[in-house]
């Protein structure tokens, strides 16, 4: 082997994993063990999610005001309002309608409360799935995640999302970082960054309605500071997917927990000039 097919299969893959690994394990040991301080409408909007609770005494269930139910019809049927089918058919009505589950304000939250990091991913989730009103129009705006349950106003999944995306950064950057189940990791972290380019790039910009090539954001193409997250997130996806394309190289620890080296290929002698083939 040549020394320059030696260094691109030992040291490539190791400079490209060193990268990768210390960025994205600094990026998930801050999410995890680090604290960050909420208060007000935050706050509230953690608590509603579980996560946190005030000092004092808990909310207490509200109870709204049932609807009049219009009055029957000739034939002694009683219809719900605005619905089409009768009360006989749906049981729950006004069951569904008399409790709601507690709800807590900025108003609970005088003081910052002090939570992990990963939580203002579980914020910023919240806000794609429940966008704000545009601020010009005052109509909605398309949100950037599914609502997989409509029927909850703080559905749990965000909170189960930040902490995956938060120890998914973690794990696979310590994997990485040492080479072991590198493909799995470099996959994990790819797939990490596809989803910050869609929440924070492509996604708001479709949003707005000013992109260009229909999916970038409409930037200046000089406007380097304007660019900078993209490109820098662009990059990390890049790396990662080229390192699972790859692997980890020889100088990495799945090479201690891959299959043994086996009998290592013959090698064909080569004859001399001056001798004949044995076909002749």
């Amino acid at each position: 082997m040549r020394f320059r097919d030696s260094v691109a299969l030992n040291f490539a893959p190791l400079f490209l994993r060193a990268a990768l690994g210390i960025v994205f394990l600094m990026a998930g040991a801050v999410k995890v063990f680090h604290d960050m301080e909420v208060s007000g409408e935050s706050a509230a909007l953690l608590a509603n999610y579980g996560i946190i609770k005030p000092a004092g005494a808990a909310p207490q269930p509200t109870t709204p005001t049932v609807p009049e139910l219009p009055p029957p019809e000739e034939d002694g049927t009683v219809r719900a309002p605005g619905a089409g089918a009768t009360l006989a058919s749906q049981p729950n009505y006004a069951l569904a309608s008399a409790w709601q589950p507690p709800r807590y304000t900025a108003a609970d939250f005088p003081d910052p409360v002090r939570v992990r990091s990963m939580n203002g991913l579980v914020l910023f989730l919240h806000s794609a799935v429940h966008p704000p009103l545009h601020p010009e129009t005052s109509e909605p705006q398309m949100p950037l995640w599914p609502d997989f349950d409509r029927s909850r106003d703080f559905d749990p999944w965000p909170v189960y999302a930040a902490r995956a995306v938060a120890f998914t950064e973690l794990i696979g950057g310590v994997l990485v970082l040492l080479g072991l189940l590198t493909r799995l990791g470099a996959l994990s972290i790819a797939g990490v960054m596809l989803g910050a380019m869609w929440l924070t790039q492509f996604g708001p910009a479709i949003q707005s309605g000013e992109t260009f090539l229909g999916f970038l954001p409409d930037h200046a193409w000089h406007d380097g500071p304007a660019w900078k997250d993209l490109f820098f997130q662009f990059a990390l996806f890049a790396g990662a997917m080229s390192l699972f394309c790859t692997g980890s190289g020889t100088l990495a620890a799945d090479r201690f927990f891959a299959s043994g080296p086996g009998e290592p290929p013959r090698k064909k002698k080569r004859k001399p000039k001056d001798e004949p083939d044995d076909d002749e």
